[in-house]
């Protein structure tokens, strides 16, 4: 009878044949090949796992980015809440000074700056990283805006008498009688360009 061993040297179960290994041997033959075999896949499965460890965390900074966009156009939103109701006059002293420099920046146009406001911050939201189209709409938007303060200004304005300056202006606004800072600018501008 011969007697086999297995790697380490042990000795393994003896065998009635010669030529024949005994099952002892040909299982830990088979289980050390299933072994190489697992070591394979599991080393390519952690290459694959790395790859979905790193493309889970660029979404974790890309969701947590996204959050972070979405909390701050909420805070923008009960801002500009804020906003409005201080142009009702409901927010309390802190609404009347807010309520004074609205009115002293855009006059009669402050009831509609809480509004433009939100929008500008909804529009910068949905149109980051796109092409430069989005920027010349909010920028004739813009133009848009302070032309009708400047309307405002025209239709409020007490003509360009002497010492009327964008002071003038500004006071007028916050008692709510003309087209505000920006009303007062565009209204002598064009006053001067047309005549």
């Amino acid at each position: 009878m011969a007697q086999t061993g297995n790697k380490n040297g042990k000795s393994g179960k003896t065998s009635t044949s010669g030529t024949g290994r005994s099952r002892s041997a040909s299982s830990s033959g088979t289980k050390n090949s299933s072994k190489t075999g697992t070591s394979k896949q599991s080393t390519s499965s952690r290459g694959a796992g790395s790859k979905q460890v790193k493309q889970r965390s660029s979404y974790q900074e890309n969701g947590s980015g996204e959050f972070g966009r979405e909390i701050l156009l909420l805070i923008l939103l009960a801002f500009c809440m804020i906003l409005f109701l201080s142009n009702l006059e409901l927010a309390g002293s802190v609404g009347t000074h807010l309520r004074k420099i609205q009115f002293g920046c855009f006059g009669w146009m402050a009831y509609l700056f809480p509004f433009y406001l939100f929008w500008i911050g909804g529009f910068l939201y949905s149109n980051r990283g796109r092409n430069g189209r989005g920027m010349v709409k909010l920028a004739a938007s813009l133009a848009a805006f302070l032309a009708l303060c400047g309307i405002l200004g025209l239709l409020g304005g007490h003509g360009l008498e002497e010492g009327y300056t964008l002071k003038r202006c500004y006071a007028e606004g916050a008692e709510g009688l003309n087209g505000g800072w920006f009303g007062g600018l565009m209204y002598m501008q064009l006053v001067s360009w047309l005549g």
